[in-house]
């Protein structure tokens, strides 16, 4: 079974590359709301269908993205 966590709006407590800390530091420091989710690796298109909970967000390789407008 393919692990996705529940929805969570804090950074993670340890990072993969030093990217993923630039980026939730320049969110923290301008305030920018964002929701995350951690999973297994995903390796094909099925996982990445898996990693799309319940809600509007578009994955872009790294992150998803939910447009700040759309109702779930």
């Amino acid at each position: 079974m393919f692990f996705v966590s529940g929805t969570m709006e804090t950074a993670p407590d340890s990072y993969k590359s030093h990217l993923q800390e630039t980026v939730y530091e320049l969110l923290t420091k301008l305030q920018i709301p964002f929701e995350r989710v951690s999973t297994d690796e995903a390796i094909s298109m099925e996982d990445c269908i898996k990693i799309n909970p319940a809600c509007a967000w578009v994955y872009t390789g790294y992150f998803y993205l939910k447009h700040k407008h759309r109702s779930v």
